[in-house]
This record gives C-alpha cells, structure tokens and sequence, in this order.
C-alpha cells in the first residue's frame, strides 16, 4: 500500500501511457506522461516544487532518465525527493567502447522504421520488452494498446531523447536516496546500466530482479510494490 505522508509521482517509459501503473499506484498518485515531458507542456522538477509533501519520484526506462534528468538540473526539485526510484532505466542507454549499453544502431533503424511502419516498430519492441511469447504475451498485449494513443512524431522524440542523452558525467550530483530496479533478463536496456548507476551515484541501492525482462511494470509488478512501499 502506498502511504500518504509522500506524494508520488510516476513517469512511463517510450510507448507506455499511465496504465502501465495500474498494478502499483494508489489512488493518490499523480502521472506524467513521457511525450508532455519531452514536449515541453509538463515539467518534472516544477511539478515536485508544487507538492506539499516530500515526493517518491518513479520512473520506468526513459521515464527513468527523464526523472532523473529533471533532479541533476533543478536542485531545490531534488532535495524535495524522499526518494528516487529507477526501474529498467540507465544514465546512459548507449553503450560505447568504455560502457555496457544498447546498440545505437538498433535505436536508429527504429527510428527509420517509424517513418514506415509504425506497428511493426511497436510489435517488434513489444516482443522484446515482457519476456517470452513475444507479441501474443498478455503484458505485450497491453503494451500495444497504449503505444496507439502516441504518434510518430512523439514516438521518434522519445527515441532521439534516448540516443542523445547521456547523463553519466553528473551522477555524482545526485543526493536523494536512489533505489535501482533492474531485471537480469532486460533485453531493451543491460543490466550492466543498473549496475553502473548502483556503483557511481552515492545513496544508490540496486535491487536485481532475477531472470526479469524490461516490462517490469507488469511483469513484476509485486515486486515492485513491494520495494515501492513504506511498509516494505
């Protein structure tokens, strides 16, 4: 059970609209949506000032980023967050020739395939995020279903967002507690990334989700309840 002495706020990650919360919200959480994030008509940091409460700030892959984007450039955000909590996300989704990540070759031929064939991206990545049975899996079902409420334009902001931003050369600015929630099955973004933050950002505590893909929203969503939780 969520408490109320915080508020919460939860952000989704690329293709995901509110509902991929649904399992792990209260009534008194509030949303923010990926796409407002990145388009300018919400804004992470002024909405944790406008709180009367201390904040849980959770975020799912590149709501993760953006969340913690949102805390390294605005510190009087930052020191009203209780807690920051990260799942299936990274400070750096690309890997390069010192860094464990995706291939950004496969992000941009994403990109490409948006201009093309916007289901087929969808289907494609939904078979990869939630595990086997890939897109006749229940948990991709329901991906699918709200990836359709977000257009091309929005899907490839979201993507160049995550080819672009690398948030690693400021880690050690960071001073809220940090819980990082991984899945060692993450096929969309390496648990080596959760690993790297665990060791780099100060107060970080890392919680290894075996044999767990990237959709743990619904995969795991117990556990993440449960780590989520005050009463945990």
């Amino acid at each position: 059970m969520i408490e109320k002495k915080y508020s919460y706020f939860f952000v989704a990650g690329w293709g995901a609209g509110s509902a991929v919360w649904n399992a792990l919200a209260g009534d008194a959480a509030e949303f923010l949506a990926w796409n407002d994030i990145l388009s300018g008509r919400a804004d992470i940091a002024s909405t944790i000032k406008a709180s009367e409460k201390p904040v849980v700030l959770v975020g799912w892959s590149l709501g993760g980023m953006l969340a913690l984007e949102s805390l390294l450039n605005d510190s009087q955000a930052a020191d009203k967050v209780a807690r920051l909590i990260l799942i299936s996300s990274a400070a750096r989704m690309c890997g390069d020739e010192n860094y464990i990540g995706a291939d950004s070759r496969a992000i941009k031929a994403m990109r490409l395939r948006l201009r093309k064939n916007v289901d087929a991206v969808m289907s494609d990545f939904a078979a990869n995020c939630f595990g086997g049975g890939g897109i006749d899996n229940d948990f991709a079902q329901q991906y699918l279903n709200m990836a359709n409420s977000f257009d091309a334009g929005e899907l490839k902001a979201g993507l160049d967002y995550l080819l672009e931003t690398d948030l690693r050369g400021s880690l050690e600015k960071i001073n809220c507690n940090i819980e990082i929630i991984h899945g060692t099955d993450d096929k969309i973004i390496p648990f080596a990334c959760a690993e790297f933050m665990a060791e780099n950002i100060k107060n970080a505590k890392l919680h290894k989700i075996g044999s767990g893909p990237h959709g743990l929203p619904l995969t795991a969503a117990e556990q993440l309840r449960s780590i989520i939780s005050e009463d945990k």
